[in-house]
């Protein structure tokens, strides 16, 4: 039998299970019935997560799309052999030159810092 505190806490658990789902870069509310379950969205639409690289604190994107790691090493550039879709869902192949991006068609996130500091 569930008491009281274990129903609330049962109850809670299902509701962040949900509001994770929904806030998952893997998921969404508003992504296209056209674009596979496993891509994950970018600013530039939707990628096959093999495409998808994160550039960690400390981490360089340099100009080619290679990464200059903290220890200095640089990683090259990733091929991406999968096709990706825009935003509104349409396929763009993988061979598909990429087009320039006019900063005022982007409705969404580019970039996300937060910083947290314990002086004023």
């Amino acid at each position: 039998m569930i008491k009281g505190a274990q129903l609330c806490f049962v109850a809670g658990f299902a509701v962040l299970v949900v509001l994770f789902a929904f806030s998952s870069p893997m998921a969404g509310m508003n992504r296209p019935l056209e674009v596979p379950q496993d891509y994950v969205i970018t600013p530039f639409g939707y990628f096959h997560p093999s495409c998808v690289l994160m550039v960690a604190e400390g981490e360089t994107l340099l100009a080619d799309g290679s990464v200059r790691h903290a220890d200095g090493t640089v990683e090259g550039a990733h091929i991406c052999n999968y096709p990706h879709y825009t935003a509104g869902g349409a396929i763009v192949a993988a061979d598909a030159k990429a087009r320039k991006i006019n900063p005022l068609e982007i409705d969404g996130w580019v970039e996300s810092i937060s910083v947290t500091t314990n002086t004023s």
